[in-house]
């Protein structure tokens, strides 16, 4: 392995409720981070000397015991450098003290105590935050009724994706929720919103008729329409020269954008500034990558049932039935292209075509007799995200497990990594980033392990892809026209 320059070590600070003011933790031992896109809430553990503030904290915490002076909930910043020649620092994590207490530890192979605590990032509120609506019950609706409101005179959540998470957000998440931060912010005020339009057409939806109970965080996440969209948690990393005593600078914020597993947007990613990162094979700790098959290719024949809310039917059984077994139980083309077996994956959006389709209201008797009749806005969608899954998950030459390198952080690409980013190696594979994990100690290398799936060499995939509609192009010439384009 190549001599690697270190950074300083990283930065932590707390926002504590009791004392009401904030304090930069020194005398770090060691330090662990994670963040994953399949999960909003991201870990840390952080271990320290002693088990009292020293001279160097404010004047109302010195000599005071760390037990007595940090609470549970008190608010967390955690800084990485990166290895340029002028580091720059990164926030990782903003977040909540959930747990506390001193250990027994050896240092210089003699008995010391720790103080340890573990951290969860703000997505923790969100998962934890339960929401109840129900149209009949103004007065048992969390925040005032806000939900009845959402639900009354037809004001129900409708439109894109991109559309409906910010309405639900902006009601659930506004100056009426009580939980305030130990910096004295709400959390709307600390958790923002980057939410990509998604351009499958205008969509329409709402919430069940009947009343519902849940996490803001899982209602959320299924009104995003995964996994045709991405839904995850991060801190921004464009936040740089943070001044370490303000956290009004530091926030976490909720991305949405089109899942990226087409060839198109693939490459728009990794054309896009702040989501490549090489991977020289001097820099990895270990044997580096360690992969796997990846699971999805046991399959080779992809069906989406569908959800038409305002249509009065949800199932694909019934869709079958009240069409008159115009709408198809199974796609026969599809099952003909890709095989029998099948991966199934919903969806709570009806995607309109046409601009007729987005106003036309509820479906009634009369429009499902007409447009019923051979293929309609919901067929359509099915065969797109049937194309897709195939396109995504077809290929056996996708590969899923981890990389070890010498710690990284940042947008740079030659020092960076963050989750939802493209990992490109030295021999031309490339994967997508759903991980990062960093570890660090004041005895050891400050490492940073990757989690990875979708890694591939592009011209393996792309060459699969062109043999596929090589060999269907003239039994099904459709398949062409419902290529990447499309996606």
């Amino acid at each position: 392995m190549t001599q690697i320059r270190t950074s300083p070590p990283p930065t932590v600070w707390l926002w504590l409720k009791k004392s009401r003011t904030s304090v930069q933790i020194t005398d770090l031992v060691s330090l662990d981070t994670s963040r994953t896109m399949e999960n909003p809430v991201a870990s840390a553990t952080i271990t320290f000397k002693g088990d009292r503030w020293g001279a160097s904290a404010p004047l109302p915490l010195r000599g005071r015991r760390f037990e007595d002076t940090i609470d549970f909930y008190d608010l967390v910043r955690i800084d990485w450098h990166d290895r340029q020649a002028l580091p720059k620092r990164w926030p990782v994590l903003v977040g909540f003290v959930i747990a506390c207490e001193a250990q027994d530890g050896m240092q210089e192979a003699l008995p010391s105590t720790e103080f340890v605590l573990t951290v969860r990032s703000l997505g923790e509120a969100l998962v934890r935050y339960q929401i109840f609506w129900h149209p009949h019950i103004a007065a048992q609706n969390n925040l005032g009724g806000i939900g009845y409101l959402l639900r009354a005179k037809g004001k129900l959540p409708t439109g894109r994706p991109d559309q409906v998470i910010q309405t639900l957000f902006s009601a659930f998440l506004n100056g009426d929720y009580l939980f305030t931060l130990a910096d004295g912010r709400k959390i709307y005020e600390a958790v923002t919103l980057s939410l990509e339009a998604i351009p499958d057409g205008a969509a329409l939806t709402a919430l069940s008729a009947m009343g519902m109970e849940g996490a803001l965080w899982a209602t959320l996440k299924r009104y995003a329409d995964c996994p045709w969209n991405e839904f995850f948690m991060d801190v921004p990393l464009s936040e740089l020269s943070l001044n370490p005593g303000h956290a009004s600078t530091t926030r976490e914020e909720v991305v949405l954008r089109p899942t990226p597993w087409t060839f198109e947007r693939w490459d728009r990613l990794a054309t896009s500034d702040g989501w490549l990162f090489t991977f020289p094979l001097g820099e990895r700790i270990g044997p580096g990558l360690s992969l796997r098959r990846s699971a999805d290719s046991v399959y080779n024949f992809f069906w989406c049932t569908g959800k038409a809310e305002f249509s009065g039917f949800d199932q694909l059984s019934i869709l079958y039935n009240r069409s008159g077994g115009k709408i198809p139980r199974y796609d026969a083309d599809a099952a003909e292209r890709y095989g029998l077996r099948r991966l199934e994956v919903s969806t709570e959006y009806v995607q309109f075509r046409t601009e007729d389709d987005a106003t036309s209201g509820a479906i009634s008797a009369a429009h499902r007799s007409t447009m019923n009749t051979g293929k309609n806005f919901l067929c359509e969608l099915l065969e797109n995200r049937t194309t897709f899954l195939h396109q995504t998950s077809g290929f056996d030459g996708f590969w899923e497990g981890s990389y070890t390198t010498v710690g990284r952080v940042g947008l740079d690409g030659g020092v960076g990594a963050r989750i939802g980013g493209i990992a490109r190696f030295s021999d031309g594979r490339e994967g997508y980033i759903t991980g990062v994990r960093h570890a660090w100690g004041v005895d050891a290398l400050w490492m940073t392990t990757l989690t990875l799936t979708k890694v591939h060499k592009p011209s393996d995939w792309r060459g699969w892809w062109k043999r596929v509609e090589d060999a269907r192009v003239a039994a099904t010439p459709r398949l062409v026209s419902l290529g990447i384009g499309r996606l």
